[in-house]
C-alpha cells in the first residue's frame, strides 16, 4: 500500500529529483503548480522507489490521481493505486501520451473526457522573446506604446533566495492585480505563499520596472527539461504595454537550455483565452479527465 504525506515545503526536493525527467510539458507535472496549489486540492504525494504518486480532492468531492512519475512500467505503477470504495479510479489532468497505457490497465470502455479549461499554451521560445512577424504585431504595438510612453525600461534577473521586491510589488497592488473570482483570490494567496520558497523550486524570477525605478510587473516560472513554465505574472493593467513587455523580457532572459515556454492554462476565464490566445501558441497541450471502474478495493 503507498502510504501519502501531504505536500508541503519538504516534499518540494522529491518533487523536483521525480519530476525532472517527465516528458509530457503539461504544467501539472511540475513542482511549482503542485507546490502551489496543494492547499486548494488537499494535494498529498507517495513515494515508491523513483515513482511519484499525486492524489487530490476537487471541489466535486472526488479524489483524482496524477498519472504516476517514474521510470517503471506503468501496469506496475498504476497497479499500487487503490480504487475508491465503488471501484472507481479518477484521473485528473491525464496528458494524451498516457492514454493508451490507462486502456491497457483499466479497458478500452474508460470514460474519458477532454478538458479544454485546463489545456496548456505552449510557445517557442524565440516567438516569445522577438515578436517577430505579421502575426505578432499587435504584441510588438503594446511595447512600442510603453516605450513611447516611458523612453526605456529596466529589466533584472531576481535571486529567488532575495524576494523583497517581488512580494512588495504583489502586496501594494493586490487591489489592481487581483480579480474577483474566487479561484482567483485564491491564486494571489497562493502565489505570496509559493515566493517564500522560490529558492526551494528553482524558480527563475524576473521582474520590469520603469526607467525612475517603479516595479509594474513581475514573471515567476521553474524550467523542467528543455520547457519554462511560467507559473505566475502579474504586470499593472494601467501601464500599457506592460504585460506585453513582460512577456516578451521573461522570454529573452530565459536559461539557454529553454526552447519553449508554457504559459499554463486559462481556466476558462475568457480574458485570459484571448491573451493567450493572441500570442499564437505552437501548441495547446490537451489533458483528459478518466474514470475507470476497476470491480472494488485491490488488497
Amino acid at each position: 500500500m503507498l502510504a501519502y504525506s501531504p505536500v508541503d515545503a519538504a516534499a518540494i526536493p522529491a518533487l523536483r529529483e521525480r519530476l525532472a525527467h517527465q516528458p509530457y510539458r503539461s504544467c501539472d507535472y511540475t513542482a511549482g503548480v503542485i507546490y502551489m496549489w496543494r492547499d486548494y486540492f488537499s494535494t498529498e504525494y507517495a513515494l515508491c522507489g523513483d515513482t511519484l504518486y499525486i492524489r487530490m480532492r476537487y471541489p466535486d468531492g472526488q479524489v483524482y490521481h496524477l498519472f504516476p512519475c517514474g521510470s517503471e512500467a506503468p501496469a506496475l505503477s498504476l497497479s499500487r493505486i487503490a480504487p475508491e470504495a465503488d471501484g472507481s479510479l479518477r484521473f485528473a489532468t491525464v496528458p494524451p501520451e498516457a492514454l493508451d497505457a490507462l486502456r491497457a490497465c483499466y479497458g478500452q470502455e474508460i470514460n474519458c473526457q477532454p478538458q479544454r479549461q485546463w489545456a496548456d499554451y505552449l510557445y517557442p521560445r524565440e516567438q516569445l522573446s522577438t515578436y517577430a512577424g505579421r502575426r505578432l504585431a499587435g504584441q510588438r504595438n503594446h511595447v512600442n506604446r510603453f516605450l513611447k510612453d516611458h523612453g526605456s525600461f529596466i529589466y533584472e534577473i531576481v535571486d529567488p533566495a532575495h524576494m523583497d521586491d517581488i512580494r512588495a510589488f504583489l502586496v501594494d497592488n493586490e487591489s489592481a492585480l487581483q480579480k474577483s473570482d474566487p479561484l482567483a483570490q485564491a491564486e494571489f494567496g497562493y502565489t505570496l505563499d509559493t515566493l517564500a520558497h522560490a529558492e526551494a523550486l528553482g524558480m527563475y524570477c524576473g521582474l520590469l520596472r520603469l526607467p525612475e525605478g517603479r516595479t509594474v510587473g513581475v514573471s515567476l516560472g521553474t524550467a523542467v527539461g528543455d520547457t519554462l513554465y511560467v507559473h505566475i505574472e502579474k504586470a499593472l493593467h494601467e501601464v500599457a504595454g506592460a504585460s506585453q513587455l513582460l512577456c516578451r523580457e521573461y522570454a529573452a532572459h530565459a536559461p539557454q537550455s529553454v526552447v519553449y515556454l508554457n504559459r499554463e492554462d486559462d481556466m476558462g476565464d475568457e480574458g485570459l483565452r484571448a491573451a493567450k490566445q493572441a500570442l499564437h501558441p505552437s501548441e495547446m497541450i490537451e489533458k483528459y479527465t478518466v474514470i475507470a471502474q476497476t470491480g472494488g478495493n485491490q488488497p
